[in-house]
């Protein structure tokens, strides 16, 4: 008898449990921004105030409105690199840190070179910053920003 009380009791309460259904919960229609900014070598702008050294693009983003910036998730945007011998491109989410390393016979070179942005109503702004502050143009770089609101 008292192994029958303990078989009933999780049964009852998965029973009691298993009923719920909300079917007043609203529902919620997510729309999506997926835009590519290609930024060319000759958009890329110097900044340099005798501290910081580093280039700036800024691009229209017409989609970021005050109401999609209120409402809307996480902007993700990633560097999309193009592989010549692959059919799908690769992506790195910003901000994306890559490390760089060369040696002659006259000098060692490391430098590290961060990519990163910035963004506001109607505006995006990327940035391309090496850690030696060298302000070398970086050429031509394609970027996805992806965004998810009501």
């Amino acid at each position: 008898m008292k192994r029958i009380r303990l078989m009933i009791i999780p049964l009852l309460a998965l029973l009691a449990f298993s009923g719920c259904k909300d079917d007043d919960a609203p529902s919620i229609t997510l729309q999506r921004i997926d835009r590519t900014f290609t930024v060319e070598e000759k958009d890329w702008g110097i900044i340099d105030n005798g501290v910081d050294k580093y280039r700036k693009c800024e691009c229209a983003f017409e989609e970021l409105t005050e109401d999609v910036l209120k409402n809307g998730g996480p902007l993700n945007v990633y560097l999309v690199m193009e592989d010549e011998g692959n059919e799908a491109d690769f992506y790195g989410q910003l901000p994306y840190i890559r490390y760089f390393g060369s040696s002659s016979s006259t000098e060692n070179v490391s430098y590290a070179q961060v990519i990163d942005c910035e963004f506001s109503k109607g505006v995006i702004n990327f940035f391309v910053t090496n850690s030696d502050f060298t302000i070398d143009n970086p050429g031509k770089m394609t970027f996805r920003a992806i965004m998810q609101y009501q």
